[in-house]
């Protein structure tokens, strides 16, 4: 049953293991710097308790007389330093991982030191935390310090996810995890061949790859002697609790051996390895080998270009300009690339340009609706032009045709005047009737006006 002895006894020993992480510093007069912890004061000397190593601590007793200056580091200031160390976070942190991290360090921190003058800055990593967290929350991730908002990411979704998967690759061998680095790899190359991070990371692995080999090296050197030290073990134990024993580690390696058959029924390149199977050692050395021989002759600068070039696409295909994006994409092709990706963003590419071009044919046809042309006006530049008109067919001679006027004569109107040009009828048909009416007008005169000479002859 819980009780407030225990309370006090728990919160007691908290506080005393805060306060011995206290890390005191004295500078005696000769120049000596010692850092450790004052264990017993009085007015003529000091007992220190320093480091000689770092694995044997030694204490000395010093004689004020010959200290010059006494640095005490108090307790809420080793608790804030080690809050420090929490920023910059880490990459692709969770929502729960940042819930984990404030309810660690800060919050210990503000419940033990209620009265401290360095909350304040406690306070500024909570908040810059808390920061963190609501863009976390709102499909933000940060990468090498780096955030990408969800709308960027959907830019390109393709490198996008392969930068995460490269990222955990980066962390893996950062923690010595090269089997699951390997393992992470291989999932890069089949899933993201083409993006950027697929040609980052080739480096990574070959770098990888010799670390990768000692540890299994020295698997294989330890085997024999790991497995007559668990023989001593059996043996050393009651019978009851050796074959609880040889139970589990059978239950176990058959576990293992699972996970094993089933990597080889994937084909996939990395199989699990344990340091008590033999055939599962040898099999990734061999793999170490192989693989190291196929990346070295990879054209890393080659694959960066392609992947350059297709990251570039997707980014100008998201900012609809097509035809960039499908240059850019005809250069990786040229490069190599292929697969669903490709024939995905072809895809998208093509259905831009329809939709552009359908697009524009809807603008044209609204434009002519709204602003229909008058006669002879130019539909595109709104000029009003003279149409010519449509040449007339040629009638069927008849006999009584009249001649053709000479073109030097200039007698003859071009056909390709209008009626509005001659008031509603042609230029010819206005001559020929001037004509006639001239006609009429000769004989009549001549009929009228006859002379006294040409009377007299009748």
């Amino acid at each position: 049953m819980f009780s407030w002895n225990s309370l006090f006894a728990t919160s007691l020993l908290l506080i005393l293991s805060i306060v011995s992480l206290a890390a005191d510093t004295l500078k005696l007069k000769d120049g000596t710097i010692l850092e450790g912890k004052i264990v017993k004061e009085t007015p003529e000397s000091i007992q220190f308790e320093y480091n000689i190593t770092k694995s044997i601590k030694d204490i000395k007793t010093i004689k004020r007389s010959d200290i010059k200056v006494i640095d005490k580091e108090e307790a809420d200031e080793i608790a804030l330093n080690e809050i420090k160390k929490i920023l910059p976070t880490a990459s692709l942190l969770t929502v729960e991982d940042y819930d984990k991290i404030l309810e660690g360090k800060p919050a210990e921190f503000m419940a033990n030191f209620k009265s401290s003058k360095l909350k304040p800055s406690v306070q500024d990593v909570i908040d810059q935390l808390l920061e963190e967290k609501a863009k976390v929350e709102a499909n933000s991730v940060k990468i090498d310090g780096k955030w990408i908002t969800s709308e960027e990411a959907q830019m390109d979704p393709y490198n996008h996810n392969a930068l995460i998967l490269a990222t955990r690759l980066k962390a893996s061998v950062s923690d010595r995890k090269y089997s699951l680095a390997l393992t992470q790899f291989e999932t890069l190359e089949k899933e993201f061949e083409f993006s950027t991070a697929y040609a980052a990371s080739i480096t990574t692995v070959l770098e990888t790859l010799p670390k990768y080999e000692a540890r299994l090296t020295q698997y294989k050197s330890n085997y024999d002697r790991l497995d007559i030290q668990r023989e001593k073990d059996l043996k050393s134990m009651e019978k009851p609790d050796r074959d609880l024993a040889v139970k589990d580690f059978q239950r176990r390696q058959k576990r293992f051996e699972g996970l094993r058959q089933e990597a080889k029924e994937n084909k996939e390149r990395w199989t699990p390895v344990s340091e008590w199977n033999l055939p599962s050692i040898d099999e990734n050395l061999d793999t170490v080998v192989k693989e190291t021989e196929r990346l070295g002759k990879l054209d890393i600068s080659k694959a960066g270009t392609t992947a350059k070039m297709l990251a570039e696409a997707f980014h100008d295909l998201a900012d609809n300009k097509l035809n960039s994006a499908q240059s850019k994409l005809d250069i990786a092709k040229t490069n190599g690339a292929s697969g669903d990706v490709i024939k995905d963003l072809e895809g998208k590419i093509d259905a831009g340009k329809k939709a552009a071009r359908a697009a524009a044919a809807e603008a044209a046809a609204k434009a002519e609706n709204e602003n229909p042309p008058t006669e002879g006006e130019d539909p595109k530049t709104g000029k009003i032009e003279r149409k010519p008109s449509s040449p007339k067919k040629p009638k069927q001679a008849t006999g009584n045709e009249k001649p053709a006027a000479d073109p030097d004569a200039g007698q003859s109107a071009p056909e390709s005047v209008t009626q509005d040009e001659s008031g509603g009828m042609s230029f010819q048909t206005l001559l020929l009737i001037l004509a006639g009416a001239l006609l009429v007008v000769t004989i009549v005169a001549k009929v009228f006006l006859k002379s006294p000479e040409e009377k007299t002859q009748e």
